[in-house]
């Protein structure tokens, strides 16, 4: 006598290959998810310092600003903020932008913040920013006459 169907046994087997797999996938998804918000900021960072770098190199002055010294980027944990600095108007608040960076990315660096002088008379200081995730690091070097992201880092 012939029986149709699945033993019990089988069944377990099946389902509990399934769930490995199905486990293992979400985890590499979750990983790859990460590089990938990791990766998008840094894009964006190094994006926006071009165009601070690119205001400065062409002077663009914003409204009420009389002589501009240059566009600044000041660094935090969570964000980042860029504005133009004018003599002797000081920091014109209505050029400030900050940019927040995804939660699971954060951003190190030696000195706080950056300025770009106008007219290409260098920077204030060259540095090294790593925008930097739970696994993954993408270092950005900020020189005066480049901004460019070095390969990214892996963290076992």
């Amino acid at each position: 006598m012939k029986r149709a169907g699945y033993s019990l046994i089988e069944l377990i087997f099946v389902v509990s290959a399934l769930i490995l797999i199905t486990a293992f996938g979400t985890a590499r998804y979750n990983e790859f998810s990460e590089r990938q918000s990791v990766q998008q900021s840094a894009d964006t960072f190094v994006s926006n310092l071009r165009l601070i770098q690119s205001k400065a190199l062409a002077v663009d002055k914003p409204q009420g600003c009389t002589t501009l010294v240059g566009w600044t980027v000041e660094f935090a944990l969570k964000s980042y903020t860029m504005y133009a600095e004018c003599k002797p108007e000081g920091i014109i608040d209505s050029t400030r932008v900050t940019v927040d960076l995804p939660g699971n990315v954060t951003l190190t660096y030696s000195n706080g913040s950056i300025t770009y002088y106008a007219l290409g008379r260098g920077t204030s200081k060259d540095q090294e920013v790593r925008v930097v995730g739970r696994q993954i690091s993408v270092p950005v070097v900020l020189a005066a006459g480049s901004i460019s992201k070095k390969p990214t880092e892996v963290t076992p």
